[in-house]
């Protein structure tokens, strides 16, 4: 959870849901534009879950896991940050954006708005550049052998990251700890790999829904009363354009479409710290400058969303620059 700053009540409480893979381990992949959320006044509570092919579960699970939550802080010490009667916005990118149309098409969510980020809804075989039919058999393979030289069960990537560091300080090449840190963190989210690994080799051809069938459901179901799409300048794979349509022509009069630069990753625009010595290196320089282009944009994101996020709760505000 990331809590408004001390002695600010909070103007809303948002539902946060990543990305595939991303969406595993948030704090990591969204934790600037989390925390730049809730430095604008907003609880924000970020929801982990395994990457699937099965989206209808996903987008179940989710919704009762973000109600549980709500339901735990209102119970304990931290209730200040999730007060009764506050509203609830859901926020989501690329595979989240999908699930939180799903939840709100087909469960009672409550959400006074949506703000959808990079949405996305493509078949199998636009997502995975192969055919399933031989990836089965590939995946089972791989498993297979991976259980196999493991002694029975997959490694874990956190286990995996801790003996690669070793050995490249046994090399003499030091990681910063900040960048090791936060790989830590995101181990959870290559973990995701093995279980979708493991839906391909059982035989899984299709998402559930498939997305034609994902998109009558959202245009029968629903009724979120605010809608706001962003699409980024350097995304091949957006569909929010499209997604703006099938909700404009379903009745859906309040949706707000903006093109923001960036990328299809701008959202996980991360805040990993890097320490400098007194002679920068190369890579140094490097990733210094990849960083801060990366947390200009997701920085221009979180204005955009707070903006939009006192507005849909009724507080004073509106989109910024």
């Amino acid at each position: 959870m990331w809590a408004p700053p001390p002695g600010t009540p909070p103007k809303s409480i948002v539902h946060l849901l990543g990305g595939a893979f991303a969406g595993a381990a948030p704090a990591p992949a969204y934790g600037l534009l989390a925390g730049l959320i809730a430095d604008g006044g907003h609880t924000v509570i970020a929801t982990p879950y395994p990457a699937t092919f099965r989206h209808a579960d996903a987008a179940r699970d989710v919704t009762a896991a973000f109600w549980r939550v709500v339901g735990e802080l209102r119970a304990g010490e931290n209730a200040w940050a999730a007060p009764a009667g506050l509203p609830t916005h859901g926020v989501g990118h690329s595979m989240g954006a999908l699930l939180h149309l799903l939840a709100s098409s087909s469960h009672a969510t409550g959400h006074a708005s949506t703000v959808l980020l990079s949405y996305n809804n493509r078949p199998v075989s636009d997502a995975v550049p192969v055919p399933l039919d031989s990836a089965a058999g590939a995946a089972r393979s791989v498993l297979a052998a991976a259980r196999g030289a493991a002694g029975g069960s997959l490694p874990k990537a956190g286990d995996l990251l801790t003996a690669g560091l070793a050995a490249l300080a046994g090399a003499g090449v030091s990681v910063p700890a900040g960048a090791a840190a936060a790989l830590g963190e995101a181990a959870p989210a290559l973990d995701q790999l093995a279980a979708v690994t493991g839906e391909v080799g059982d035989g899984v051809a299709e998402f559930d829904p498939p997305p034609a069938e994902s998109r009558r459901i959202i245009q029968s179901g629903y009724r979120v009363p605010r809608t706001y799409l962003v699409a980024f300048s350097n995304d091949t794979i957006d569909e929010s354009p499209s997604l703006a349509a099938l909700l404009r022509g379903a009745g859906s009069t309040n949706v707000t479409f903006d093109t923001l630069p960036g990328t299809h990753v701008t959202p996980c625009g991360g805040d990993v710290s890097w320490a400098v010595g007194a002679a920068p290196s190369a890579l140094d320089l490097l990733a210094l400058g990849g960083r801060a282009v990366l947390q200009a944009d997701a920085r221009r994101l979180a204005a955009r969303v707070v903006g939009w996020l006192d507005g849909a709760s009724g507080s004073q505000g509106a989109l910024g620059a």
